[in-house]
């Protein structure tokens, strides 16, 4: 499974990015795979499409490295997760800064990785437009890892 990771510091817009490279997957065609969703809170989505026998995971929550009372809700185990349903992408957050070095761990143990680095937009003005920019990156690397595959 190759791992498209959107990196940066928290409060950024990761989450808002990865739902718009997730609404723009579904209009072009990719179909949700049933009884896959799940409404992480906070906007957060961890979900499985499909299109042309190519699968691709999206886990747009990536704030957490030690995760809930329950343990679960780690990029870790989105990532487990995704890959135990066979997904041929996944793509995910990762958040920086202080107690998170262990989210970059989970990630580079699949040897097929990127990071894109979100950087942040603080004019309001601008914001969707900055986030579409990068939502439009991470859709780039989903369409060309479609064609090596």
């Amino acid at each position: 499974m190759k791992v498209i990771a959107l990196r940066g510091e928290p409060n950024i817009g990761k989450t808002k990015t990865l739902n718009i490279v997730y609404r723009r997957l579904m209009a072009d065609g990719f179909k949700q795979i049933p009884s896959m969703f799940q409404d992480l809170g906070h906007e957060d989505i961890l979900d499985i499409l499909k299109k042309d026998n190519f699968t691709v995971g999206i886990a747009t929550q990536g704030d957490y490295a030690v995760g809930n009372a329950k343990g679960d809700y780690t990029v870790k185990d989105h990532l487990e997760t995704l890959n135990l349903h066979g997904c041929d992408i996944a793509v995910c957050a990762a958040t920086l800064g202080q107690g998170k070095d262990r989210i970059m761990k989970a990630i580079e143990q699949y040897p097929d990785h990127i990071f894109i680095e979100k950087t942040p937009c603080y004019n309001l003005a601008t914001k969707e437009a900055s986030n579409t920019k990068f939502a439009q990156e991470v859709i780039g690397e989903v369409m060309k890892s479609m064609k090596k595959g």
